[in-house]
C-alpha cells in the first residue's frame, strides 16, 4: 500500500498516522475512545508525541489548547474539558473520535459507519464535518451500511462483494435506488 508515494505496507500504526492516514472506527466505545477519560485526554491521545515535554512530561497547557480548539471547530457540546466523554451523547462522542484524529493532520481518513448510533440531528452534524474536512482537501473513504449516508455524503460510491470491487458510482449516478441495485444484484441469498 502506498501513501503519498511511501511504502507503508509493513509500517507500524505510529508510523501510519505519521504519514497521514488515520482510522476512525466504528465502534468508537471499544476502539475510538476512552470512555472514563476526559475529552482532553481523548483528544490528545493521538498526540503523545506533540505534547510531551522534555523527560517526557505531557504539556497540559497544549494539551487543553488542542482540545479546546476541538470543542470549538467540532461543536461538541459539553461542560467542560475535563468531562469524561462517558457522559456525553453519541454524536459527541463521535466528534470528538474526528477531533482526535483530525489533530494528526491527516491526509486521509478511513470513517467507518461514521455515524452509527447517533440521532438524526447528530448525523446531520457530522455529515457537515465530513462535507468541511472534504471542502479543506482531506481525501475521505466512507464506510457504510447506510445508504443513505453514501448517496447523501461521497462523491463516489464503490460497491464490494467478496472481495471484489462490483460496481462504481459517481456523481448523479449514486442515487439510493442505484446505490441499492449494485450491490443487491451480487448478494444472491
Amino acid at each position: 500500500m502506498l501513501l503519498n508515494g511511501a511504502d507503508i505496507t509493513s509500517a507500524d500504526t505510529g508510523a501510519i498516522i505519521r504519514q497521514g492516514l488515520i482510522y476512525a472506527p466504528e465502534d468508537r466505545a471499544k476502539h475510538g475512545i476512552v470512555l472514563p477519560m476526559s475529552i482532553t485526554q481523548n483528544v490528545t491521545s493521538g498526540l503523545m508525541e506533540r505534547v510531551k515535554r522534555r523527560l517526557g512530561l505531557i504539556d497540559s497547557a497544549d494539551e487543553r489548547k488542542i482540545a479546546a480548539h476541538t470543542v470549538q471547530q467540532y461543536r461538541v457540546r459539553c461542560s467542560d474539558l475535563d468531562q469524561p466523554v462517558g457522559e456525553l451523547s453519541g454524536g459527541n462522542q463521535q466528534k470528538v473520535v474526528f477531533g482526535k484524529w483530525m489533530s494528526t493532520q491527516p491526509i486521509v481518513a478511513i470513517l467507518d459507519e461514521p455515524t452509527r448510533g447517533v440521532d438524526v440531528g447528530a448525523k446531520d452534524e457530522i455529515y457537515e464535518i465530513i462535507d468541511e474536512l472534504a471542502a479543506n482537501g482531506l481525501a475521505i473513504i466512507v464506510i457504510s451500511s447506510e445508504m443513505e449516508e453514501l448517496v447523501r455524503i461521497c462523491d463516489r460510491v464503490l460497491s464490494i462483494y467478496e472481495g471484489r470491487i462490483v460496481a462504481e458510482l459517481k456523481g448523479e449516478e449514486i442515487t439510493p435506488h442505484r446505490v441499492g441495485a449494485s450491490y443487491l444484484s451480487h448478494a444472491h441469498v
